[in-house]
């Protein structure tokens, strides 16, 4: 049987697929001292990686948080220069905890977007 009518098109804010209206990119920690501890991948393969995903997001306008810790502290250095050149106009929220979820504005940011 032929078809004749149009798909019906989803709500792409409450489409179960992932759709830039309903999901996120967050970055966090890709910060100098963070990646030290990585063993498993160089540190220009995490950001050769990560700037893929940072392409693809905007390629496709998702939103991008990154977030960093204890940088206003001065205990570590931000977001890799290299990842953030890739985001202009993205900020980095800066936390005092290790845990993002528990920060107010990260969690603000996220629930935001």
């Amino acid at each position: 049987m032929p078809k004749i009518a149009p798909e019906p098109i989803r709500d792409p804010s409450a489409d179960h697929l992932l759709t830039p209206e309903n999901c996120v990119l967050v970055l966090i920690d890709y910060q100098p001292e963070q990646y030290r501890t990585v063993t498993s991948s160089s540190r220009e393969e995490i950001d050769l990686n990560v700037i893929a995903l940072c392409k693809l997001a905007k390629a496709y306008d998702v939103p991008v948080i990154v977030s960093t810790v204890a940088v206003d502290m001065g205990v570590n250095e931000g977001t890799a220069k290299a990842i953030m050149d890739e985001l202009p106009g993205v900020t980095e929220i800066d936390r005092t905890g290790v845990n993002a979820w528990e920060d107010e504005e990260f969690r603000k940011a996220i629930l935001a977007s």
